[in-house]
């Protein structure tokens, strides 16, 4: 398929994908691993020979990339070396989920927030609360033990989801 036919959300999405599997294949954090993007880079050719496309298409995906935060530059004016990011990683795993990219919309104000301790929202940040579930579930899955207690751990878990407060307590806040 040429570059061409196919619109640079997709291939935006593509990239990020392509570099979270290498996170996930190396076992290692977004702060771990640097991705060589340079004309002549190991993950250059990587992801050149799986999509077969040309570099100067692979440039016109990595600037907005950059420009979008979803990874980062790591030397000054070097689109080559660079690293994934939060935002990134979120959007890879959203499409790996789902199977395209999460809707970015303009910003939402819904008044004002007090907060007199550790606090988080959702301003160039992410809660992949999904992923850390699934992650959960399948630690779960690998412990030593019967399944019996398996099922038992993971039967409170979705009680804990489940229950009313959780929800009254996330509405208020």
């Amino acid at each position: 398929m040429a570059f061409e036919d196919v619109n640079k959300e997709e291939w935006i999405s593509r990239l990020l994908v392509f570099m979270y599997e290498q996170l996930e294949k190396e076992g290692v954090t977004i702060k771990m691993l640097e991705f060589n993007f340079n004309e002549t880079g190991e993950d250059t050719i990587a992801f050149l020979d799986d999509y077969d496309i040309e570099y100067d298409n692979l440039l016109e995906i990595l600037n907005p990339c950059i420009s979008r935060q979803f990874i980062k530059s790591l030397y000054l004016g070097d689109k080559g070396m660079v690293r994934l990011t939060e935002e990134g990683q979120g959007r890879a795993i959203s499409v790996m989920n789902t199977g395209k990219a999460p809707v970015v919309g303009g910003d939402i104000h819904i008044g004002t927030l007090n907060a007199s301790g550790p606090t988080q929202v959702g301003h160039q940040n992410t809660q992949n609360i999904e992923y850390v579930l699934n992650n959960l579930i399948e630690q779960i899955n690998s412990c030593h033990g019967d399944e019996e207690e398996k099922q038992e751990i993971k039967s409170r878990l979705r009680k804990f989801l489940e229950h009313p407060v959780r929800h009254e307590a996330h509405v208020g806040v």
